[in-house]
């Protein structure tokens, strides 16, 4: 699987659901847009090294979130509008995620 789209599930994804996608190891697009996801579940995401694309849109993602993501080196674009992203934690990731176009958040 390249591509998963969970925004829309029914009931909403939660952090402990996301220690399911792991051995996605070819993961390349997630988008969590609305999901319950919080700093807990962002824990999860940082194994997902091939991700290129991560919509974290109207979750409660903070900065402390927003710190596991580091190791997502291959990322290119990171949505994060609505979210509790402050200007603060972007500014603490941004030498983290040089190639990484930053929507939203602050």
């Amino acid at each position: 699987m390249r591509v998963a789209d969970l925004r829309s599930c029914e009931p909403p994804i939660e952090d402990g659901d996301l220690a399911l996608l792991v051995g996605l190891a070819r993961l390349d697009q997630l988008d969590l847009a609305g999901c319950a996801i919080t700093d807990a579940g962002a824990e999860h995401l940082s194994s997902l090294i091939h991700l290129t694309t991560l919509d974290l849109q109207s979750t409660a993602i903070s900065d402390v979130g927003l710190l596991c993501l580091r190791p997502l080196q291959k990322l290119k674009l990171l949505q994060l509008g609505g979210t509790q992203v402050t200007k603060d934690g972007i500014r603490e990731i941004r030498p983290s995620m040089l190639q990484t176009r930053i929507v939203g958040g602050g």
